[in-house]
């Protein structure tokens, strides 16, 4: 079962207080995504998320996986 993205609640980065809603991971999901498959990556491959701890990290991390990559 697929759960729709925009349906997920909001992550706040308790470091600067910004929140991330549902609708701002899902752009960012989307837009790992594009440029992702811009350079060539794609299901199956290794994908290196070089930072961590905020809202971007997290749609980062869901681009990967729309991809199919890990």
């Amino acid at each position: 079962m697929r759960i729709p993205i925009e349906s997920l609640g909001t992550v706040t980065d308790w470091r600067d207080g910004i929140t991330w809603s549902a609708a701002d991971l899902a752009a960012q999901t989307n837009r790992t995504a594009r440029q992702l498959i811009e350079i060539g990556a794609g299901r199956g491959d290794r994908i290196v998320i070089w930072h961590g701890g905020s809202g971007r990290f997290f749609g980062d991390l869901m681009g990967v996986w729309k991809i199919g990559a890990c």
